[in-house]
């Protein structure tokens, strides 16, 4: 028991006699100081600070706000991190000067597409696909032969002597550059010799066909052409009449006199 009015009083066992072995006093007793222990700490199970944890969320906040407005979608043609103002100025844009281009050389790059039904010499798959030799419609008028081209061909048409009726698409994604390079080429190879086909041509042909929506049939492109000479086609516009020459001055009167009869313009003081 503890003394009275002694603040270094040191509480006595709380038993006044041994416990008996085995017993639950004794039980107690051995277990009472461990009970007074605090825990062992571990390493490895220390709680997170709850300001880390917000920090985390308000970063990984930030990142999507950044992504979401500064991503361009993620379009290596839209993100551009350097300001404006730091940006180099391009240099003035110069007009490059036109190149002149052999159209059978051009030709013959195109005339690859063509390859797979007409065959590289031109020959054609009998009864399939026409030939481009010994063929009147290559190294006639070229109005017509650029009308196929751009729009294209459908229907039975007669080539020496053997009948094809097939469909030919147009290709009017070529530009009229590339359409005269083409025509002048088959006009010009394998045999074939007739005139070169000017760009100038194709652009008039394009304008008169372009409300055409499908392929020609022979006698629509007869009919079409008929009353349409190639010596009209590609020329330029004619050039506008020259105005009349400005009224001459009044013809100077010839005047006698001591001077030898030099020629003076007539006054006002003359009588």
């Amino acid at each position: 028991m503890a003394h009275d009015g002694d603040d270094n009083s040191i509480d006595e066992p709380p038993f006044e006699r041994e416990p008996e072995e085995g017993s639950w006093d004794d039980i107690h007793a051995l277990h009472d100081p461990v009970m007074r222990e605090y825990e062992r700490p571990r390493d490895g199970f220390e709680p997170l600070s709850v300001w880390l944890v917000m920090i985390f969320f308000a970063l990984i906040g930030w990142g999507g706000w950044y992504l979401g407005t500064y991503s361009g979608a993620f379009r290596p043609d839209v993100i551009d991190i350097i300001p404006l103002a730091e940006q180099a100025v391009p240099p003035e844009l110069v007009e490059p000067e036109p190149v002149e281009v052999d159209p059978m050389t051009l030709g013959e790059d195109l005339y690859t597409d063509c390859a797979a039904c007409h065959q590289a010499q031109g020959q054609g798959i009998e009864g399939i696909f026409p030939p481009l030799v010994n063929n009147e419609r290559v190294v006639g008028d070229a109005g017509p032969l650029a009308a196929i081209i751009i729009d294209g061909l459908q229907g039975p048409i007669v080539v020496d002597g053997v009948e094809y009726d097939d469909v030919m698409p147009g290709w009017d994604h070529y530009t009229d550059q590339e359409v005269a390079a083409v025509l002048t080429y088959i006009r010009q190879s394998w045999g074939n010799d007739a005139e070169p086909v000017d760009e100038a041509l194709v652009a008039d042909v394009r304008e008169l066909t372009e409300e055409r929506v499908e392929p020609w049939t022979q006698p629509e492109l007869e009919a079409f052409f008929e009353e349409i000479d190639d010596q009209d086609l590609g020329e330029a516009d004619e050039a506008p009449p020259q105005q009349d020459a400005p009224p001459q001055p009044e013809e100077e009167q010839e005047a006698e006199g001591d001077d030898g009869g030099e020629l003076l313009p007539e006054t006002d003081d003359q009588e």
